[in-house]
């Protein structure tokens, strides 16, 4: 006769379940992102090698990760808390806008700031990239991270468009969790209306059709992250079954597989923007097996369990917000701030030397921002505590 998990088992078992590995792959991931949002895949040595003009010219889609990592984290951190009323809904998203608000804030005063400098040297007036000198946008921009949700266009820190997303999913996943036996229900019809949004807002190269709560960004996130959720329905499973090792070999296996098909079927082409294989097909076919894959080995686990790869992860955010003003500041001194969609690299800046730098900033400022961060965190407790 099997032997089944006791209610207090599986409750342990999910309490011991961690995600450690995602430090190290968000840290990877954020890093690649940034380098990726300044084409640096013109310089002819990306350019002319196939696999790196490949990661780069497809590497867009790296932001599918982060929402899948974010749903699964959801479901790990919140979705039972707030199922069994253990936790309010202002509680709730106040700890969220707590974490992302202050440096949405300082950044994109920042950018909002350099663009009246940087329109005295140009003649048509115009502003940097998605930076406005619009105070209205600028109120939109610190309050919901832009305005990508409602269906416009990226806004002074450009990047931030994913915490506009990630907060829309957070605001919608808080009462599908109430639901309680509904909930994965629910949560598959958010997938649907993840994919309906990918499927019905492109029309061709580039072009995609955006409405308020109906764009191809927000399908994107809305797909991703509540794909997530169900992903870590079967961790949870996995865990709680009395067949585990069998499991993880299986899921294992079948990751591996998804993974090679993907990657010798997957179009490898430098316009890949289709909403089948840039977001979807890699999110449910090469990115979802590759967090599987990585949850099964246990080494990888504990290596990433070290409070230096946990400070990298943790980092990783800062060096994401502080991504635009930093390029603002290094394309300056090389003339490289304009209009255009693409960026233009001087022949004598067509090395790796150019490209480590800008990464070696990027790690600097972040560095910095998480800690300074941290530090006004830990003065803002001592002062409560003496108030108190």
């Amino acid at each position: 006769m099997v032997k089944r998990n006791s209610k207090r088992e599986v409750n342990s078992i999910e309490n011991s379940i961690t995600f450690n590995y995602f430090f190290l792959l968000k840290f990877l991931v954020i890093i690649t992102i940034c380098l990726i949002h300044h084409n640096f895949y013109e310089l002819n040595f990306i350019y002319d090698n196939p696999f790196l003009n490949y990661i780069w010219v497809n590497g867009h889609s790296l932001v599918s990760i982060m929402f899948l990592m974010s749903g699964i984290l959801f479901f790990y951190t919140s979705h039972k808390k707030i199922s069994n009323n253990e936790t309010n809904f202002s509680t709730f998203i106040f700890k969220k806008l707590k974490k992302f608000i202050p440096l949405a804030l300082i950044t994109t005063l920042f950018i909002y700031g350099m663009n009246f400098y940087y329109r005295d040297f140009i003649s048509s007036g115009e502003d940097w990239i998605f930076a406005t000198t619009n105070p209205f946008d600028l109120i939109i921009s610190i309050i919901f991270c832009g305005r990508t949700v409602f269906g416009e266009t990226f806004i002074n820190n450009g990047p931030l468009w994913f915490i506009n997303v990630l907060l829309f999913c957070f605001l919608i996943a808080y009462p599908i969790s109430k639901c309680k036996k509904n909930a994965p229900l629910l949560w598959v019809i958010m997938c649907i209306y993840g994919l309906a949004m990918l499927a019905y807002t492109y029309e061709g190269e580039n072009i995609r059709i955006a409405y308020p709560f109906f764009n191809h960004f927000l399908g994107e996130g809305v797909f991703s992250f509540f794909f997530g959720v169900l992903i870590a329905n079967l961790f949870s499973y996995m865990k709680k079954s009395n067949k585990v090792n069998l499991i993880a070999k299986l899921v294992s296996g079948l990751s591996v597989i998804l993974i090679v098909i993907t990657a010798i079927f997957y179009p490898i082409k430098n316009d890949p923007d289709t909403w089948v294989s840039s977001y979807a097909w890699l999110t449910m076919f090469f990115y979802a097996p590759i967090l599987l894959l990585l949850f099964n080995i246990k080494p990888l686990e504990k290596l990433c369990g070290h409070k230096i790869i946990k400070h990298m992860g943790n980092m990783s955010f800062h060096i994401y917000a502080w991504n635009y003003p930093i390029a603002f500041c290094f394309y300056f001194p090389f003339g490289l701030l304009h209009h255009e969609e693409h960026l233009r690299f001087p022949d004598q800046l067509d090395s790796w030397w150019f490209l480590l730098i800008f990464l070696l900033i990027h790690l600097a400022i972040g560095i910095l921002s998480y800690y300074l961060t941290n530090i006004s965190e830990k003065k803002i407790r001592e002062l409560k505590a003496i108030t108190h």
